[in-house]
């Protein structure tokens, strides 16, 4: 499991750490990332949208990493072999995503 971690690191690091993750799974490993996940257009009733997107941009100017949309998850962990299987939204501006392996 990855709290917090991916949002920190720009794609190239970001996938590397999920190079490093899935070459520790076996077939029937799940990993699970939680994370922010940007909506693709802004929902103005989504009462978390606005912090989602400030983060964001704290992301950007702090630390140097990102946070991302469904589909940009996605891309990251194809590149590595692993695919999205589950995205649980949580009451709260988190996500659980549950990959496994291809």
């Amino acid at each position: 499991m990855l709290k917090g971690v991916i949002h920190d690191w720009e794609d190239k690091e970001a996938v590397a750490i999920l190079r490093t993750c899935r070459a520790a799974m076996s077939d029937g490993s799940k990993l699970l990332i939680i994370e922010r996940i940007l909506p693709e257009q802004i929902d103005p009733n989504d009462p978390f949208t606005r912090a989602k997107f400030i983060y964001d941009i704290n992301m950007m100017v702090n630390p140097g990493g990102r946070e991302r949309t469904e589909a940009e998850f996605h891309k990251l962990v194809a590149q590595v072999n692993l695919r999205i299987t589950r995205i649980v939204s949580m009451p709260i501006p988190l996500a659980v995503i549950e990959i496994e392996p291809l």
